[in-house]
């Protein structure tokens, strides 16, 4: 809802994402939310992530339906995000917290994992920039969005978005094989095609299992700071060729 209240449309652009997450607005540089600390924290990002047999479908058919399918499961659970977010109310001695159900983010598709040993796999993700505004409708004024509730509830979202991107799938004829109560693939694509493609995540466990890692979050830590650059000297259809 912000980004037309902000005049932002079409393609994020850098000078626009920059300006956001330096808490002003694109169009007139005017800060948006009244604090504007050095700590200040600019967003979150939120990252849905398609099962691997998802992602090999798609990258070995550029299916444009199951692209289609990702995509509304993915603006599904924002739009349920953007119905939840709230700022905090400390006018008149209170404490509380007010529902805005406005959010302003930016989404960025990729297709692909990090490199292992110079080449990714195919990986069908969406990065969800979700900047740290909201507008109060009491206050009639651009306030600092309570991103700690969203996070609070992250798995929450994680499997609602994941149950929407099962009923698209099945609604193209795909069949579904569970994997305990959260994990899904679609069926008939092998378990040993899907770890073959799964390299970078073998690769982040190993080094866990070596050092002793089991928190997920720690293993997140772990993989930002063994991955390689990005390398997008091949597009799709070359490394389509390739896989």
């Amino acid at each position: 809802a912000l980004a037309a209240q902000l005049g932002l449309t079409g393609p994020v652009t850098r000078d626009a994402f920059f300006a956001l997450c330096d808490n002003r607005d694109p169009s007139t540089g005017r800060t948006l939310t009244a604090r504007q600390k050095s700590d200040r924290r600019p967003g979150y990002d939120l990252t849905f992530s398609a099962p691997k047999s998802v992602a090999l479908l798609y990258a070995m058919t550029a299916d444009p339906r199951i692209l289609a399918a990702f995509d509304a499961a993915g603006a599904a659970t924002m739009g349920e995000i953007e119905a939840e977010m709230r700022t905090r109310v400390r006018k008149a001695g209170q404490d509380a917290d007010r529902v805005t159900g406005t959010a302003l983010y930016a989404d960025f598709t990729h297709f692909t994992t990090r490199p292992v040993d110079g080449q990714p796999d195919p990986d069908l993700h969406r990065h969800y920039y979700l900047f740290n505004v909201t507008w109060d409708p009491v206050e009639q004024r651009y306030k600092a969005a309570q991103l700690g509730d969203i996070k609070r509830d992250a798995g929450y979202f994680e499997a609602a978005f994941h149950a929407r991107l099962a009923a698209g799938m099945k609604a193209l004829g795909y069949g579904i094989e569970r994997h305990g109560e959260k994990w899904w693939d679609v069926a008939g694509i092998p378990r040993e095609l899907i770890e073959r493609f799964s390299r970078r995540s073998a690769e982040i466990n190993a080094k866990a299992a070596a050092l002793g890692i089991t928190d997920v979050d720690a293993k997140g830590a772990l993989g930002a700071r063994t991955r390689q650059g990005k390398d997008t000297s091949l597009g799709l259809d070359e490394l389509r060729g390739l896989w």
